[in-house]
């Protein structure tokens, strides 16, 4: 705490016992009780600081250094932006208003990226949600359709495909490959890409 708090802090301790002693002076039943005090000094919280999550989110799209940064290090820039404020070790991982997702979403969607509100809440997630989205950008195959998963079966675009027949887990034979339909399912899932459950 800085020289100056600590006489605020202490300014306050006085006036505070001047005032208990001139009430009691003129309250007699007053002065069977005692006052404790306990004041705490806290620094206010500057106006820059709820600008921050909309600066991250700007700078994952700005550079692509920033974008791949580990959290550690983006902390590190930003505790630079807002001097004199302490932002929390899990800062990155801490939920974001829904005022700033809003906004966070807006910029997003103006770079063509998918967002989910109710799924990436904090900037790391968020971080995580670009990355992924900047990553299928630059893929070499992108596919776009319809899968859909019955009892025995699952259809990919216009073709079905039945389980193979055998123990273990439900596949689908491809070609000469067999492939897991928990498996391809879980990717999905993973992916939170909407589903006909939700």
């Amino acid at each position: 705490m800085s020289t100056v708090a600590w006489k605020l802090k202490d300014q306050v301790i006085k006036d505070a016992k001047l005032s208990e002693q001139k009430f009691k002076d003129g309250e007699a039943a007053a002065t069977e009780y005692k006052v404790i005090l306990r004041p705490m000094v806290v620094r206010k919280v500057p106006k820059e600081v709820f600008t921050v999550p909309l600066r991250v989110v700007k700078g994952y799209f700005a550079t692509k250094i920033f974008l791949y940064s580990t959290n550690e290090q983006i902390m590190e820039t930003v505790s630079g932006w807002v001097p004199h404020h302490q932002f929390p070790s899990n800062y990155m991982d801490k939920p974001v208003s829904p005022k700033q997702l809003k906004a966070i979403g807006e910029i997003i969607a103006s770079h063509g990226l998918a967002f989910d509100r109710k799924v990436h809440k904090s900037l790391s997630k968020i971080k995580l949600a670009i990355q992924a989205g900047k990553s299928a950008n630059d893929a070499e195959i992108e596919f776009k359709g319809k899968i859909a998963f019955g009892k025995d079966y699952i259809v990919v675009g216009s073709k079905r495909f039945p389980f193979s027949p055998g123990a273990g887990y439900p596949r689908v034979k491809v070609g000469t490959q067999k492939l897991r339909v928990d498996v391809l399912r879980s990717l999905l899932e993973a992916g939170n890409l909407p589903s006909s459950l939700l």
